[in-house]
């Protein structure tokens, strides 16, 4: 997942659209929220890069990589966040073209 510390807050941040996979069940069943997975970020507590909160949106804070950790019934799966600056961007990352 990839954010951009955009001029507004509701710019830098992704609402989180969890889905679970079962074997012999051909297509992932989507979750309506996260209310039913343990989140954890993996970051520096003093200087973090992310907040996630209760409803399962992730807030970029700051320039860096934290990863996201999600434990749903004992199986734990976790993804890289990048935040990045507006600048430093890789082409087609922000959500508002300048």
């Amino acid at each position: 997942m990839a954010l951009v510390l955009e001029d507004e807050e509701k710019d830098r941040q992704q609402f989180m659209r969890p889905m679970v996979t079962y074997e012999g069940v051909q297509f992932p069943i989507y979750l309506e929220d996260s209310s039913q997975i343990k989140l954890s970020v993996e970051q520096d507590e003093g200087n973090p890069v992310i907040r996630v909160d209760k409803e399962g949106t992730v807030h970029a804070l700051r320039e860096g990589i934290a990863v996201l950790a999600g434990d749903f019934d004992g199986v734990v799966d976790r993804i890289q966040v990048s935040v990045y600056s507006k600048e430093d961007a890789p082409v087609g990352y922000r959500m508002v073209i300048p």
